[in-house]
């Protein structure tokens, strides 16, 4: 198995028995894992299917018999007993909605967790489409997140020994950062790591630039938005952070534009994560290419078009979603409202599935007068060009109208305001009614996430 870094930082558990190294039982367990899914990434995309087929089984199996949603559900389908049959009828599974888990509540529940796979836990989005979507998870589905974000690390290929940055959202609206002598769990249960500080988006950007300077980062995670922010204060500042080595990019859509933005002003590469709450890692990004890898050893994702068919390389569907060790609260076909691009097989010679592009939300598409919808492209990183313009976000608000809503410096004049009307109608390929107004600042939306383009129809 490849290791990031020198065999020496392997962290042993076992007193003066430091090579081979000794690993505690979760490490030893990670470590397993991770020997596993280093040979797996290199299968067949139909070997890794057939796996995934025989886990699927006992996971519909189980949600069948200890899960009251499921048993109602499946009455009119048939009791699977092989992998095979289970994968000629998979399409026939009813999809899984927002609002169906909303409406289970504990029906979703297994009335029989196995004890083997851990202690439970409820679990909670942020209900970034209305009310907040409650589910339980446990240790298995833990140790296999653990698992997927190693092998992120290791296909990143960071130095452990090095410092890392987080600037996450918070919902408690903390600013004050926290330090530790290591990146913490998983990486500390196999590796001896460098530190780590946290701090949370909701600090000032000045602030989080002061903070940056002083701690001075190998590696820095945070949202795409937040990293556009840094961008503008360090440009402002003149300023530079001279350990940077690269950027790690998670929560929101990333645009190629705005990660080659990213890219020009920090002179380091940006490794994009997809994931989310409830189903953990989703994708994360090749080793060789910007696009991003299904993580097939932990989920099952499908790529659906309206009809409800599987999407061709080059087509955009809606993501459809199995974690396969969930066994607490099965979620079996969970559509979780995201629309993905895919990719083509990866000429890196792995096995899983290609995600070229995360598109965004529903909400997040454009309809034109026609009825007809797209994906907006709208390079809004370049709008100060125009205007002295902070931030921006547009709004539809109807199939003739979009707000264009500013954070500026100053009012724009005529001639600023017209340009940058015709700029968005260049972008967008389509001619609207603006209506421009100001604010002290953009808010996220109830998952702390930025979008630049916001739907209101419907």
């Amino acid at each position: 198995m490849k290791t990031p870094g020198p065999f020496q930082n392997f962290r042993s558990q076992l007193g003066e028995a430091q090579f081979p190294a000794m690993f505690g039982h979760s490490g030893a367990q990670l470590m397993a894992t991770l020997y596993q899914i280093e040979q797996s990434q290199w299968w067949s995309p139909g070997d890794i299917r057939q796996a995934q087929a025989s886990q699927l089984l006992a996971l519909v199996q189980h949600a069948r018999q200890s899960t009251p949603y499921y048993d109602k559900k499946f009455t009119d389908l048939p009791e699977w007993d092989n992998p095979d049959a289970l994968l000629e009828a998979w399409d026939k599974i009813p999809l899984l909605t927002r609002s169906d888990i909303s409406a289970a509540d504990s029906a979703l529940y297994s009335r029989a967790p196995l004890p083997l796979h851990g202690r439970q836990r409820e679990i909670s989005t942020s209900g970034s489409t209305g009310k907040p979507m409650h589910t339980l998870s446990n240790e298995l589905v833990n140790h296999f997140y653990r698992a997927i974000a190693c092998r992120e690390i290791m296909w990143s290929q960071r130095d452990m020994t090095r410092k890392l940055c987080a600037i996450r959202p918070d919902r408690h609206k903390t600013l004050e950062g926290v330090e530790r002598e290591s990146w913490g769990r998983p990486m500390s249960l196999l590796y001896d790591t460098g530190p780590s500080a946290l701090l949370y988006s909701t600090a000032p950007i000045s602030y989080q630039v002061d903070w940056l300077l002083e701690h001075q980062p190998s590696y820095l995670l945070s949202m795409p938005s937040n990293f556009q922010g840094l961008v503008e204060e360090f440009d402002r500042r003149g300023a530079e952070l001279d350990s940077l080595e690269q950027l790690i990019s998670f929560a929101e859509t990333l645009s190629p534009e705005r990660r080659r933005l990213l890219t020009d002003f920090f002179g380091v590469p940006v490794k994009d994560l997809y994931s989310s709450v409830e189903a953990g890692y989703i994708a994360v990004q090749c080793p060789e290419h910007d696009h991003l890898h299904v993580q097939s050893e932990a989920i099952l994702v499908e790529v659906l078009d309206s009809q409800g068919v599987a999407c061709e390389p080059g087509e955009i569907g809606r993501v459809v979603l199995t974690p396969l060790h969930n066994f607490s609260a099965p979620l079996i076909r969970y559509v979780n409202g995201d629309y993905v691009e895919v990719g083509k097989p990866c000429s890196c010679g792995r096995g899983l599935p290609v995600i070229t592009r995360v598109m965004g939300r529903e909400r997040n598409l454009l309809t034109l007068p026609d009825g007809s919808r797209n994906w907006p492209y709208l390079a809004i990183g370049h709008w100060e060009e125009i205007a002295p313009i902070q931030q921006a976000q547009v709004v539809q608000k109807s199939v003739e109208t979009l707000e264009i809503r500013l954070v500026a410096e100053r009012q724009l004049t005529p001639e600023e305001q017209s340009a940058l009307e015709n700029f968005v109608t260049e972008q967008l390929r389509q001619s609207f009614q603006y209506e421009i107004s100001y604010h002290q600042k953009l808010t996220r939306g109830r998952n702390l996430k930025f979008e630049d383009f916001i739907s209101e129809i419907n």
